[in-house]
């Protein structure tokens, strides 16, 4: 009872701001005055013809939202009538509407057949009458407008329409398209959906159903559905009711979890204590990153969007945190995050001097007691971080290579193992299918111990990527001491690799690598991840395609939460060239992303180039 009255009074609200018209065909003068009298009184503007003579005048003068008829009667016939309205202009899909007292089965199939919407049979109620013609009216009007959203591509807020209504709108009207999210923070993600089912999504670090999890858990930001044919890997097996009950779940344990912690609004740092104690500490890198949330900066709603592990886990581990008395409010109100300023790199100041840089990246010694500590809220084993890295020749090696500079030189085996089991891992990249080419020969790998080289002694990776191979791999040996290095993996249509290291004073080393970005590039992202510390996207302005670079964008967010700069080039006075702001909506960029124009890729500006990705970022 209560659904019906909650129906009747939208029913009511809706007529009254957007009042239907009706035409009503009936040869008696008192079904046409029960008619009209009925329809009034429901909010509908009435016109009433006694044959299909007066009936197509009226069509032809204005505009309808139906035509009610009689099927068959002196001076009207329904089929005639029907085939008429629909040439009408100003009615050409008008739903046209049968009201019978034949109940046959061939003139009901024949009526459904040339196009009417309804063959209702007499005796009928007037109210069911008036009900089941708005029922007719609102299942067009919405499928008219699902048609418009189509068009136009649906977009809107967050907190106007919630992730879930949009999974289950998206999937009881079976729809095919990609729909992208971004929060208030400025981060994204993207769900894909065919025939109204998830398929596969991806945000930040997490992808498939736990991507669809972290993104419900945004209640303010954007939201945009490009409905289009996809083409993607179908990586969630689950329904989208499944998804939904175990989201709701999550949601209300996440609820109850943000009741035992200070608001959202509230920012955190760790306790005094708590840093001496970790800074002498060699940490897993997730758990390094994960303590470094809490900068003192950050409230605890950006510590969480932030977090590279799911929600749920993350909250946890805060809740342990605060129960063990390791965090302190620093205070109450949202931190204000500052846009970062754009900057053209010829004119950008930075330090010759590499030390402060390093400082912020080198870990310090081991000690035990933190693994106490740690454990009592960290469920995983704390396990000290070991590069991997590329086997080197000895620095007497070096010396001769660079001074000798044979024909050819002995192969480098690229050889970084990623921590988990990662689609580069399925795809079955090993160090044996990562050939090393230089002069192109190559030579059989030796896994002979060898004394610490420059790559072995690198604090981490700085990735160089675009679609220009030129300019990628001209900022390589720019950088670099010594020749670069070329590797090719074993696997169709991935990229080559080039790579080198860079020495900065005070005898600190980056390894600097860059492939392309027009092949398969995500095996060698996920390669490379454990290891990168940064990485330059380069982006031509005359000739990008920046839907493509947004797509490059969201992977490369997915794969690696380090620092990043986006280089622009070959930008000039022309007005008809993106501004800066034009550039950020392209790219769905966030207001703190680095922007800098460079157009001499020469060996200073390579150096600024590197100091410019970390300058801000290690700031505090």
């Amino acid at each position: 009872m209560n659904n019906l009255l909650f129906l009747l009074v939208l029913d009511y609200l809706r007529v009254n701001m957007n009042r239907r018209s009706i035409l009503i065909i009936d040869k008696d003068p008192n079904n046409q005055k029960v008619l009209q009298n009925n329809f009034i009184e429901s909010g509908y503007e009435v016109d009433v013809a006694a044959d299909n003579s007066e009936a197509l005048k009226l069509l032809q003068l204005k505009p309808f939202d139906a035509v009610l008829s009689e099927l068959a009667a002196p001076g009207i016939d329904g089929f005639n009538l029907l085939e008429n309205t629909q040439k009408a202009s100003l009615n050409v899909n008008i739903p046209v509407v049968f009201l019978t007292q034949k109940n046959d089965i061939w003139n009901r199939v024949k009526s459904l057949k040339l196009g009417a919407k309804d063959y209702i049979v007499k005796p009928i109620h007037v109210k069911e009458l008036i009900a089941r013609l708005n029922m007719l009216l609102s299942r067009i009007e919405r499928k008219s407008t699902e048609e418009n959203i189509i068009k136009k591509k649906f977009a809107g807020k967050l907190k106007d329409i919630s992730l879930f209504d949009l999974i289950k709108v998206f999937g009881l009207e079976k729809k095919t398209g990609v729909l992208s999210l971004i929060n208030e923070n400025g981060f994204s993600g993207q769900i894909f959906f065919e025939n109204g089912n998830i398929i596969n999504a991806g945000t930040l670090a997490f992808k498939g159903v736990d991507a669809v999890y972290k993104m419900m858990t945004w209640d303010r930001g954007r939201f945009s559905m490009h409905f289009c044919d996809i083409d993607v890997i179908d990586e969630i097996k689950v329904s989208n009711l499944a998804i939904l009950l175990q989201g709701a779940m999550r949601m209300e344990k996440r609820e109850e979890i943000l009741k035992q912690l200070p608001s959202l609004d509230t920012v955190l740092t760790t306790t005094s204590n708590f840093k001496k104690i970790t800074s002498k500490q060699d940490l897993a890198s997730n758990l390094q990153y994960f303590l470094e949330l809490f900068d003192g900066k950050r409230t605890l709603k950006q510590i969480i969007n932030d977090s590279q592990e799911d929600e749920i886990t993350t909250l946890k581990r805060i809740l342990q945190l605060n129960q063990l008395g390791f965090l302190t409010i620093v205070k109450e109100k949202s931190a204000h995050v500052p846009a970062a300023r754009e900057e053209e790199i010829e004119s950008s100041e930075y330090e010759d001097s590499a030390d402060s840089l390093f400082k912020n990246i080198i870990n310090e010694t081991d000690s035990e007691s933190i693994n106490v500590k740690i454990s009592n809220f960290y469920q995983e084993p704390v396990k000290k971080v070991e590069k991997v890295i590329p086997d080197q020749k000895s620095k007497a090696d070096e010396t001769k290579h660079e001074t000798q500079k044979p024909a050819s030189a002995p192969v480098r085996q690229a050889h970084i193992t990623p921590k988990t089991q990662t689609w580069a891992a399925q795809k079955k990249i090993t160090t044996g299918q990562l050939k090393t080419v230089e002069s192109s020969k190559v030579e059989t790998l030796t896994e002979k111990k060898q004394p610490v080289s420059p790559h072995q002694k690198a604090k981490g990776t700085i990735l160089i990527l675009g679609t220009d191979n030129s300019v990628r791999k001209n900022i390589v040996e720019n950088l670099i001491v010594g020749r670069a290095i070329e590797s090719r993996v074993d696997l169709p249509n991935v990229s080559e690799i080039y790579f080198g290291t860079a020495r900065f004073k005070g005898e600190q080393y980056l390894n600097i690598t860059t492939f392309s970005m027009e092949k398969e590039f995500t095996p060698l992202l996920e390669y490379f991840a454990p290891s990168t510390l940064g990485y330059i996207l380069l982006i031509d302005i005359k000739n990008a395609n920046w839907n493509y670079f947004q797509y490059l964008l969201n992977v490369l967010r997915g794969k690696l939460s380090v620092p990043s700069v986006i280089v622009i080039s070959n930008k000039t006075s022309d007005s008809n060239e993106p501004s800066i702001d034009d550039i950020r909506s392209k790219l769905l960029l966030k207001n703190n992303q680095k922007i800098v124009f460079c157009s001499n890729f020469d060996k200073p500006n390579s150096k600024k180039l590197i100091f410019s990705l970390f300058k801000n970022y290690f700031k505090k």
